[in-house]
């Protein structure tokens, strides 16, 4: 493997790391707004006359805790393992086929990131007064930023998928290329010792 191909490889896998980390970043912002809000929520319960309301935000809370500290942890891994391959180049030029499993890696974590993204998105969309009632004088937009981040995280899921199908295809592409060179070399070289 080429250097300039290493090291072409070596900043893509840092890019997505670096990403990687700003959505986990995102997803440990969110888990500590809806643990914020939840709590909230438990203490309006008490005093205001909407029970039922305030318990279903609760819920919706608690099951959106969930959902961000799973995606917080997956985003994780993919910052890890690509600050590892990216600070290892030689793994990536010994072994030819690291690069497929980083990228089948990132393809199972990306789903995943697209499920959790989705899941947010969905569930948070429609409480936007709940959200504003519970945030009382904060200054924060919790509702934009959950509703927005998950969908963010979708997008971002999909896009990592769409470049690993991308860079899939075109590896194809190039190594049925240069087959087809090697043949048709083969056959000019036989043609002329003939």
């Amino acid at each position: 493997m080429s250097t300039k191909y290493t090291i072409r490889m070596r900043l893509t896998i840092a890019f997505l790391a670096i990403i990687g980390l700003a959505f986990a970043s995102l997803n440990s912002a969110m888990a500590r707004f809806a643990v914020i809000l939840r709590d909230r929520a438990k203490a309006d319960i008490i005093t205001l006359n909407k029970p039922i309301s305030d318990n279903t935000f609760r819920n919706l809370m608690g099951n959106v805790l969930i959902g961000v500290v799973i995606a917080a942890i997956i985003s994780t891994s993919f910052a890890i393992t690509g600050a590892v391959l990216a600070g290892h180049p030689r793994w990536l030029r010994e072994q030819d086929k690291t690069w497929m499993y980083f990228g089948c890696f990132q393809c199972i974590l990306s789903l995943a990131i697209i499920f959790a993204g989705g899941y947010l998105a969905d569930h948070v969309h429609g409480f936007q007064t709940s959200f504003e009632r519970f945030s009382g004088n904060d200054n924060f937009q919790y509702y934009n930023i959950m509703y927005y981040g998950g969908v963010g995280q979708a997008a971002y899921g999909s896009l990592v998928i769409f470049m690993a199908i991308a860079s899939f295809v075109a590896f194809l592409i190039s190594d049925c290329h240069k087959r087809s060179i090697q043949s048709i070399e083969a056959t000019r070289q036989s043609e002329q010792y003939q």
